[in-house]
């Protein structure tokens, strides 16, 4: 196992970790461009067989009650994966934008401690979402290559896990949650010996008026 800063200048932080298990290379470039931070990323396979894997970015953001989601525009249906008592079982599906008692673009206040996590149930052809923060007149967007990260997922805990208040949206490769979800649904990454795979991925801050 090894893990390095190489490259780095001011205006760039290149990561770049090798795994001696499992045989891949990881290299992660963060960049500043004014209002936009820029996340490039490359995964290469090093050893003789193929490497099954994908990948999910997990950033947790600030959880405001008045916190808005704007998800793909091509959504059409969430399926949850955690129990919650309002959206029902792990595998439940609900129509989007809301159903009877949740609107999945709100937040909204709560009166206990929970915690949620769901996903797009399908493919999206558009890689953008976004969180709204009204009060703040901000808005944080994320744009990514929809064809490498099909899938998105939000991850949201109000207080239910270690306390926290965060949520996380979720763009991934692989659908979901783990190797031994995404292989049985055919929805994961099979890199084979020398093989790379790259994309990006943009965090704009915007003002909303």
């Amino acid at each position: 196992m090894s893990e390095a800063l190489e490259n780095s200048s001011d205006e760039a932080l290149n990561l770049v970790y090798e795994s001696g298990l499992f045989h891949y290379r990881y290299e992660k470039k963060i960049q500043l461009e004014e209002n936009r931070l820029v996340l490039s990323y490359k995964i290469t396979n090093l050893g003789l067989k193929d490497f099954y894997c994908f990948y999910t970015f997990h950033g947790l953001f600030r959880y405001e009650s008045d916190l808005q989601i704007d998800y793909p525009k091509d959504t059409a249906e969430i399926l949850n994966v955690l129990e919650h008592k309002v959206l029902g079982k792990a595998g439940d599906t609900h129509p989007f934008p809301d159903t009877v008692n949740y609107d999945f673009r709100k937040l909204g206040l709560n009166e206990e401690p929970d915690m949620i996590k769901y996903y797009v149930n399908h493919k999206t052809q558009d890689g953008n979402c976004a969180l709204v923060y009204p009060e703040l007149a901000t808005k944080v967007n994320l744009q990514y290559d929809a064809e490498k990260l099909p899938y998105l997922g939000v991850w949201i805990t109000r207080g239910g896990f270690q306390g926290d208040y965060n949520l996380a949206l979720e763009p991934s490769s692989g659908f979901y949650d783990s190797i031994g979800k995404a292989r049985p649904n055919h929805k994961l990454d099979c890199l084979q010996p020398d093989e790379c795979f790259d994309f990006e991925l943009k965090i704009t801050l915007s003002d909303v008026f």
